[in-house]
């Protein structure tokens, strides 16, 4: 997956490391404002980040989900390591139930594209372990990162041309 950000590489990593970024995310239909659990430097790499962002599934699910997920249950801890040196991140998805039918993890790589414009590059891994609806589930949960990944990008560029306002009349 490649989602274009409208904005510069060094303002798309800051955005992963400041708790306001994420408040902006409860902009998202389909999730709760998710809340920053962890945020500290490596003891022994300074390019290197450790996250922990907290997320609740907001979005109402049809009746098939329903006849296997509760809606109630649908929580997830994106834990992640940011490496400015490589500019990307490495994430997985641990979810609060349901651990043992869920597994995602993957990377994202940040690719510059001209001053303004940074590209993210998703790969990554979905198991959906649940018999008949698997891959009905794997389906779907990949369109909504898809559709979340595309709104996650605008709320991004907005925040980031925010922070570059506030900056240059700083300045």
């Amino acid at each position: 997956m490649d989602q274009p950000i409208e904005a510069p590489l060094w303002l798309v990593e800051q955005a992963f490391v400041d708790p306001t970024f994420y408040d902006a995310l409860g902009q998202l239909g389909a999730i709760e404002p998710p809340s920053m659990l962890e945020c500290r430097p490596d003891e022994t790499d300074e390019a290197l980040v450790h996250l922990a962002v907290h997320y609740t599934f907001g979005a109402k699910l049809n009746a098939a989900a329903r006849a296997v997920l509760d809606p109630a249950k649908l929580g997830w801890t994106d834990r992640s390591v940011l490496d400015r040196r490589a500019h990307e991140v490495r994430f997985e998805m641990v979810p609060d139930h349901y651990g043992d039918r869920f597994r995602c993890k993957g990377r994202y790589r940040f690719v510059e594209h001209g001053p303004s414009t940074t590209h993210q590059v998703m790969e990554g891994t979905l198991e959906i372990n649940y018999p008949v609806v698997g891959a009905l589930a794997e389906r779907a949960i990949y369109l909504g990162l898809r559709e979340n990944l595309a709104s996650e990008a605008a709320i991004l560029g907005r925040w980031a041309a925010e922070r570059e306002t506030k900056e240059s009349d700083a300045g």
